[in-house]
């Protein structure tokens, strides 16, 4: 599994990356949302999952996420929140191929996501928000 990870926030991104990485999960770490996308509209071999932050500069969780469905309706996307985040991600119509994940986010618990949304890469349609 090869999973794509996003955070303005370097130091969560930098742990995340270390934690997933020493518990054998192939990840990239991306601080920007646009280079991210570009890179995972051009990597090979591609991601099977990503996980990123609701609220990023340059552009935000959920337009991030309908780019990389439109791109590959099939790879599931993970948005971190922060507790101010919760109601205006529950308010957003049509949320679109993204699944929230309150923050904080604990390496043991970034792992058993990662895992889990390995098994759901490749499925038809994205995760239900």
């Amino acid at each position: 599994m090869r999973l794509l990870i996003i955070s303005n926030d370097k130091p969560q991104l930098e742990a995340l990356s270390a934690g997933l990485k020493a518990a054998g999960i192939d990840c990239a770490a991306y601080s920007s949302p646009v280079s991210a996308t570009f890179a995972f509209a051009f990597a090979r071999p591609g991601f099977q999952a990503v996980i990123a932050d609701f609220r990023m500069q340059g552009m935000n969780g959920p337009d991030m996420a309908r780019v990389i469905n439109n791109i590959s309706p099939e790879t599931p996307v993970m948005l971190m929140l922060d507790h101010e985040d919760l109601k205006s991600a529950g308010d957003m119509p049509g949320r679109g191929g993204w699944t929230a994940l309150p923050k904080p986010v604990s390496i043991k618990k970034a792992t058993a996501i990662a895992r889990l949304l390995g098994d759901f890469s490749g499925m038809a349609a994205p995760i239900p928000a």
